[in-house]
């Protein structure tokens, strides 16, 4: 509840930032700042119209949904799920933080191998099938295999996702692209958040299962987008 809060709170006070520098001083020299829901609907109409951004977008939505809903009751998980003590929690989190280096490691090796639509699509399908471990296998050892897996296939998926989009965008546009994309992704983590806990209310394997199979399954949608993005230098 407080992290949803938080959430709300950051809405509101984004909202209000046209309002706060209509009212603030300026110098005779000062340009005139774009508005930030023109600057917002400028970036998502670039999104929409672009043929290869526009599914990325969509699964990076995804990602930071059902991300957010496995996410909700992993504390709860492990201690009374998998009967862990409060002190063995921080393995779990070391692991997905060590996945995520490795991950970053070595996708550029797998990039030059199997090319960046490839290593996208296998990220995403690797971060999903491991949390759909979690659910199915609730078994201390499947669980810290399971997040180190995540946390490289989600620092993978970001790695290479990022640099396609400072690639395909113009410079002028990319900020507002970029908060266009975080706003949506960002924005849809306390909606999963939320569900995420209500499943857990009912067995707190179900949001890893959920989450899994919704993440694989936004990765099969657009997998012709994301396999013929790049081929192997």
């Amino acid at each position: 509840m407080p992290l949803t809060a938080g959430y709300l709170l950051a809405a509101v006070l984004v909202l209000t930032l046209p309002l706060t520098a209509a009212r603030a001083p300026r110098g005779v020299d000062d340009a005139e700042p774009p508005a930030t829901r023109r600057s917002l609907a400028d970036g998502i109409r670039f999104l929409l119209g672009h043929p290869v951004l526009r599914p990325l977008w969509v699964v990076s939505c995804v990602l930071a949904l059902f991300n957010a809903l496995a996410q909700a009751v992993f504390v709860l998980y492990v201690l009374e799920r998998l009967g862990l003590s409060a002190a063995l929690f921080g393995v779990f989190a070391m692991a997905a933080a060590a996945g995520a280096v490795l991950g970053a490691l070595i996708v550029p090796r797998l990039i030059r191998r199997w090319g960046r639509g490839r290593v996208m699509l296998a990220s995403v399908l690797v971060t999903g099938l491991s949390y759909a471990l979690c659910g199915f296998v609730p078994h201390p050892v499947a669980a810290a295999a399971a997040m180190v897996t995540v946390g490289a296939g989600v620092a993978a998926w970001n790695v290479v996702s990022v640099t396609v989009r400072q690639e395909l965008v113009p410079s002028r546009l990319l900020g507002r692209v970029h908060g266009a994309w975080r706003t949506f992704g960002w924005g849809l983590m306390p909606v999963g958040m939320l569900a995420g806990g209500l499943l857990g209310a009912i067995d707190l394997r179900l949001p890893f299962i959920v989450g899994g199979i919704g993440i694989a399954a936004a990765a099969l949608l657009v997998r012709r987008t994301l396999v013929v993005l790049s081929d192997p230098d």
